[in-house]
């Protein structure tokens, strides 16, 4: 019912949660919410943890202009956002890659925003995850988290 996010909507608008045939919109609303909260702009080099089939990485490259590389642990979902990416025209703004939020696989410093959406209470080790966001932002950046 939420189509290209794996999400409901977070967002705090009654219409959506009351006509789960809304859901679509609500989830996609929830995402454009956190990113504009979080300042993501074209110069954006965002990671997107637990990026499930990639829905809110797309959006964010299509609306936002950024660069997204999405993380998760499914490799079925990697394949699912990979594919649903190569038809939408923003394969040269995003990648997938299987990986876990406590051992991401990229350098220190290579993402000016961590974001991940509805996600975070799979995570066994919340701890050793945020020690890895800090470790793969740069200095000033931003970790965009919304947790349920």
């Amino acid at each position: 019912m939420s189509g290209d996010q794996l999400h409901p909507p977070m967002v705090f608008n009654d219409k959506f949660w009351s006509d789960g045939r809304l859901w679509q919109e609500g989830a996609t609303e929830s995402v454009r919410q956190l990113a504009n909260l979080a300042g993501i702009n074209a110069n954006s080099r965002v990671l997107d943890v637990g990026c499930g089939i990639g829905g809110a990485s797309r959006l964010l490259a299509k609306e936002y202009g950024c660069n997204v590389k999405g993380l998760n642990i499914s490799s079925l979902q990697i394949e699912t956002a990979k594919l649903m990416t190569s038809v939408s025209g923003l394969a040269d703004k995003i990648s997938f890659i299987i990986g876990d939020a406590e051992s991401i696989p990229f350098p220190d410093s290579s993402f000016n925003h961590v974001w991940s959406m509805n996600m975070f209470y799979h995570i066994p080790d919340k701890t050793a995850a945020f020690k890895e966001f800090a470790r793969v932002i740069e200095s000033g950046g931003l970790q965009s988290i919304s947790v349920s």
